[in-house]
């Protein structure tokens, strides 16, 4: 195994260790955090239990919420209402938006111009704001603000709670006229809030989830309806709607919506993230593709070499072998030779001891 080889699985490895360990931390936080949404919802349902407790009564102490709306109407005459408001910009990003308010005029001195009224309005004062067109014609709340600015004829505006961008987007979109209340209307039955108006009337204005609940009030109650949804009027059971705070309501809704947009957000991070570590490991995975490519390239490079060098060797093998059947061919040939050469000397040594025997005798 080449030295690249080695580093990556080396690599692989510790990124597995890696993997494993945040792989258990993530199971036990999630553990940890399940644990405690089970201890805390346990706590919830006994609030709520009490919360309902409160706002329903107990016998014969009566509800908080009946005794708010109870209370809410005493004082509802002391609320201020300005109509004909006109938007005049209103900041796509934090929903701030400047009002003017349009007063009746009013003559100081005969034979002067008329001069508006004062609007009243002091600084850091709740509004609630509404479109004053009808709501089959697209009239709607627009939300609490505060009066964070004010001139003679204008108040600038800032809702008090985080708007969300479909909320900023009809802010930034109305042209009013608006009004502004001082007080959040109450709830009332229908003979208080929609007197005279015909039950035909009543499903084009209302909804239709609510407009059921609106169109029995008042009217003989029925088997099925609840207990503290009767009355007794003339002696026989009358249905009773239950009144709303909007108020209280809003604040609920709003609360929840944060939520769910801290969640949402939250997720959106999370989808980032895991788009961002999704985008890394494809860019890990190119640079292992191409670096799997690049080591396949260098194997088959290095199997091309060793084919070569072996066929080489296999040559120079069977050169070998051909030059050591010379070489014993050779030796062969050579031993034969020494010992003709050796019986050609031994027969010159006799000659040549011949040849001295006969010279000797011829002396």
């Amino acid at each position: 195994m080449s030295i690249w080889n080695k580093v990556l699985v080396g690599c692989i490895f510790a990124a597995s260790l890696a993997f494993f360990v945040m792989a258990a931390r993530t199971v036990r936080t999630h553990e940890y955090w399940r644990l405690l949404a089970v201890k805390f919802q346990k706590q919830i349902d006994t609030v709520r239990q009490e919360s309902r407790k409160l706002e329903k009564g107990d016998g014969d102490w009566i509800g908080m919420a009946k005794a708010h709306l109870e209370s809410a109407k005493l004082t509802s005459d002391l609320g201020r209402v300005w109509y004909n408001c006109t938007p005049k910009r209103a900041d796509a990003q934090t929903g701030q938006v400047s009002v003017s308010i349009d007063m009746p005029k009013r003559s100081v001195e005969l034979g002067k111009p008329e001069t508006p009224l004062p609007h009243g309005i002091a600084d850091k004062t709740i509004l609630y704001v509404f479109e004053k067109t009808d709501v089959q014609k697209g009239g709607r709340y627009l939300g609490e603000f505060k009066v964070v600015g004010v001139t003679p004829n204008d108040v600038a505006l800032q809702p008090t709670r985080r708007l969300s961008e479909g909320q900023l987007q009809r802010l930034a979109q109305s042209k009013g006229p608006w009004v502004l209340f001082a007080k959040l209307p109450l709830d009332s039955h229908r003979d208080e809030a929609f007197a005279g108006l015909k039950d035909s009337e009543l499903k084009e204005l209302l909804p239709e989830a609510t407009v059921a609940e609106y169109l029995r009030d008042g009217q003989p109650a029925e088997p099925g309806d609840a207990d503290e949804r009767k009355e007794k009027v003339g002696g026989k059971d009358v249905y009773v709607r239950a009144l709303r705070d909007y108020g209280e309501m809003l604040d609920t809704y709003s609360q929840q919506r944060s939520v769910l947009v801290d969640l949402i957000e939250s997720d959106k991070r999370d989808e980032q993230s895991a788009a961002d570590a999704l985008t890394d490991a494809k860019a890990q995975q190119e640079f292992l593709q191409k670096q799997q490519a690049s080591f396949t390239e260098e194997v088959a490079k290095f199997v091309r070499q060793r084919d070569a060098v072996v066929a080489h060797l296999r040559q120079i093998q069977q050169a070998l072998v051909q030059f050591q059947a010379k070489i014993v061919d050779a030796i062969t040939s050579n031993q034969g030779m020494a010992a003709e050469i050796a019986k050609i000397q031994f027969r010159a040594r006799r000659i040549d001891q011949q040849s001295r025997t006969m010279a000797q005798a011829t002396r």
